[in-house]
């Protein structure tokens, strides 16, 4: 992983999320290498599936991990959220779908809007004088554009209302798993024979190589900017 000096040290991170931040198959995820580079300490709650609507019955919802951290305040607090919400929604995008259908989509991004905001407004009344970091994931395979930058749009105006920073993987790396290419090199979904992240994935879930190359120089640069705040 890279070698950036430690300006972090010892500080306390609380992350939250889905598969992204939990790392799949895999123990450790982008934000735990960021905590390892900087000795930060590090309480992860993120799980596989999870979304920001309450959409599943078996409450794999964002927000309950947000209740069950403790009070006690962190330095920071990461974040991601929207990907299993973006292909839920996919299931009700296609042009030849039911009136219903369509209806039903234009709820699920209302409830979006709404359940994102819920979530910056909790955190900040829970942990009011936490830095809070909002990871927007890379372009993923298999999700549609459309959808997945509507997401996103929802979820980068509310961070700017509410002050919010952000790590901009989408807009500001060049990982997009909808190129062939990219999907093989730097995208897993099953541990290799010596229990590491592959390749050649789906193209959601980012491997070592998408980890130490794309996404921690970003978080890693936005901690060490906002811990100087």
């Amino acid at each position: 992983m890279s070698n950036i000096e430690q300006l972090c040290k010892e500080k306390m991170v609380y992350s939250f999320g889905d598969s992204i931040i939990a790392g799949h198959t895999f123990p450790l995820g982008f934000v735990d290498y960021a905590c390892k580079e900087e000795e930060m300490n590090h309480q992860k709650y993120a799980i596989n599936g999870a979304t920001v609507i309450d959409l599943r019955p078996d409450r794999r919802y964002i927000l309950d991990q947000i209740r069950q951290a403790p009070s006690a305040q962190p330095d920071f607090v990461v974040f991601d959220g929207g990907t299993n919400d973006a292909f839920e929604m996919m299931k009700y995008s296609n042009e030849q779908v039911l009136k219903n259908d369509v209806e039903k989509n234009r709820s699920l991004e209302s409830q979006f809007e709404n359940s994102f905001e819920t979530l910056l407004v909790f955190m900040k009344e829970k942990w009011p004088n936490a830095k809070i970091i909002y990871v927007v994931p890379h372009s993923i395979a298999g999700l549609s554009i459309d959808i997945q930058e509507k997401m996103i749009d929802l979820a980068l105006a509310l961070c700017a209302e509410y002050k919010i920073s952000v790590v901009d993987i989408y807009h500001d790396s060049c990982l997009n798993t909808h190129e062939n290419n990219q999907r093989v090199k730097y995208s897993f979904d099953v541990l290799g024979d010596d229990g590491l992240p592959g390749n050649n994935g789906s193209g959601t879930h980012p491997n070592l190589q998408a980890i130490d190359e794309l996404y921690l120089p970003l978080l890693l640069k936005a901690l060490r900017e906002l811990n100087t705040d």
